[in-house]
C-alpha cells in the first residue's frame, strides 16, 4: 500500500508551489496596471490639472483592486486622495516624472481581497485532497482488515460445513430411529386393535363348537355368534386395509393425486388405539377434496403431530380430551389446522420447538418429532407452519402447503 506520508507531502508542495505561482503573476499583473495608471496620471500632473486627475482616479477606483489612491506634488503637498483604505491591503508608491524631472509621487493601495481569496480557495483544494487521502487510507485499511477476516471466516466457514455435515448424517440416522419408534407405536396400536376382535372370533367359535359337540341344534344362538364373527372380521379387514394405505403414504415420496379427507381418516384410524388408550376424542373436518402433492409426506406430518399431541398435551387430568383436525383445500393451498385443548406451551419455549432434539420430555422421545415436521413441511413441501397456544388452553398448528398445478380437486 502506498505510504502517508510522501502523499501528504506532496499536496502541501504542490499547495504551495501554486500559491507562489498565482503570487507571481499577480505581482506582475499589478505592477504592470501600476506603470499604466501612472503614465496616464503624469501629464495633468504636470499641468496641475486637479479635475482631469480626479476623473483619472475615478476610472482606476473601478479597478477593484485598487482601493485607495494619493497624489502629491514635487514638494509633498496632498494634490488629491481619493478611495478607503482597508485593512487587507498594500501600498505601492510611484515617482511621477514629465520629461525626466520630478513632478510628484502616486501611492496606490491595492486591496488583498483576490490573494486572500485565492489562498483560501488553494487551502481549500489541498484540504479536500488531504481529505480525499485520508479516507482512503482509512478504506484501504479497512479493506486489508476485511480481506483478513474473510480468510479467517472462509476457513470457520469449511469447519462450520464440516460440522454441519456430521450433524445432518447424525440426523439422518436419528430420523430413522425416530421413524422406526414411530413404527413400533404403529404397530402396538394395530396388534390391540386386531386382537380384540380376534379373541371375540375365538371365543365365538369355541361356542359354536360346544354347541355342535352338544348335539342340541339352537339355530338362533348360532346365527348370532355366525354374526359376531363376520361383524369382528370385517373390522379386521378394515383394520389391515387402512394400515395397508397408510404404509403406502408412508413410504411414498412422490407427488401424487390423492383425496386429503380418505388420509386423514386413514391416519385417524390407523393411530386409533393410542387415541382410545388415551381417552382422546378426534374431531375431523376435512374438505372431500383431491389433491396434488407428496401424501408420504403429509401422513408423516399428521401422524407426529398427534403423536406428539398424546405424548406432550394432555399431562393434567381433564373432562374431555380433544384433538381437531381440518382441511381447506382452494387451488392453489391446502391448509392444515390440528389443534388441541391440552396444557398448551411455554410462550418462552414456542420458538425452540421445531429445534433438533429439543423436547420437555425426555423419556418420551428424541425431540425429532416436531422437527421433522417442519423439515418436511418447509424443505420438502416449500410450505409455512405456525403454532399459536396459550398456557392452559390448547395448542394450534397452522400449515399452508401450495399444491401443485396438477391439482384437479
Amino acid at each position: 500500500m502506498i505510504s502517508k506520508k510522501p502523499i501528504y507531502f506532496l499536496i502541501i508542495l504542490f499547495s504551495l508551489l501554486s500559491f507562489c505561482l498565482y503570487l507571481t503573476f499577480w505581482h506582475k499583473d499589478i505592477t504592470q496596471k501600476i506603470e499604466v495608471y501612472s503614465s496616464g496620471i503624469e501629464y495633468p500632473l504636470w499641468l496641475l490639472d486637479i479635475d482631469n486627475l480626479d476623473l483619472l482616479s475615478t476610472v482606476i477606483l473601478k479597478d477593484k483592486e485598487f482601493c485607495h489612491i494619493e497624489i502629491f506634488d514635487q514638494n509633498g503637498n496632498l494634490l488629491l486622495e481619493k478611495g478607503k483604505k482597508k485593512i487587507f491591503s498594500i501600498r505601492y508608491s510611484k515617482a511621477a516624472f514629465f520629461e525626466d524631472i520630478i513632478i510628484g509621487t502616486i501611492y496606490f493601495d491595492i486591496s488583498l481581497n483576490r490573494v486572500i481569496s485565492t489562498f483560501l480557495y488553494i487551502l481549500l483544494i489541498s484540504l479536500s485532497f488531504m481529505i480525499i487521502a485520508s479516507l482512503y487510507f482509512k478504506n484501504a485499511e479497512k479493506n486489508e482488515k476485511l480481506l483478513e477476516l474473510n480468510e479467517e471466516l472462509s476457513e470457520t466457514n469449511e469447519e462450520l460445513e464440516q460440522t454441519i455435515r456430521e450433524l445432518e448424517q447424525t440426523q439422518e440416522s436419528l430420523i430413522i430411529s425416530e421413524k422406526m419408534a414411530a413404527l413400533g407405536k404403529l404397530m402396538l396400536s394395530v396388534a390391540h386393535d386386531i386382537n380384540t376382535p380376534i379373541g371375540i372370533i375365538f371365543t365365538a367359535s369355541t361356542e359354536i363348537e360346544n354347541i355342535l359337540e352338544s348335539n342340541i341344534t339352537d339355530k338362533e344362538t348360532l346365527k348370532q355368534l355366525s354374526k359376531i364373527i363376520i361383524k369382528n372380521s370385517q373390522k379386521i379387514a378394515e383394520i389391515i386395509s387402512s394400515l395397508k394405505k397408510t404404509a403406502i403414504h408412508e413410504v411414498s415420496d412422490n407427488f401424487s393425486k390423492f383425496n386429503i379427507k380418505e388420509l386423514v381418516e386413514d391416519i385417524v384410524d390407523t393411530l386409533s388405539f393410542n387415541l382410545k388408550k388415551n381417552n382422546i376424542k378426534t374431531i375431523i373436518d376435512v374438505d372431500d377434496k383431491n389433491v396434488f402433492s407428496n401424501p408420504g409426506a403429509i401422513a408423516q406430518i399428521l401422524m407426529n403431530l398427534i403423536n406428539n399431541t398424546v405424548d406432550h398435551a394432555f399431562k393434567s387430568e381433564k373432562a374431555e380430551k380433544i384433538i381437531s383436525i381440518s382441511a381447506e383445500v382452494n387451488k392453489k393451498h391446502l391448509k392444515i389446522i390440528v389443534s388441541d385443548n391440552g396444557v398448551g406451551i411455554d410462550e418462552k419455549i414456542q420458538r425452540k420447538i421445531f429445534d433438533p432434539f429439543f423436547t420437555t420430555d425426555k423419556e418420551k422421545g428424541t425431540g425429532l418429532g416436531l422437527s421433522i415436521v417442519h423439515q418436511l413441511v418447509v424443505k420438502l413441501l416449500k410450505g409455512h407452519i405456525e403454532v399459536k397456544s396459550n398456557k392452559g388452553k390448547g395448542t394450534t398448528f397452522i400449515i399452508i402447503i401450495p399444491l401443485k398445478e396438477e391439482n384437479n380437486g
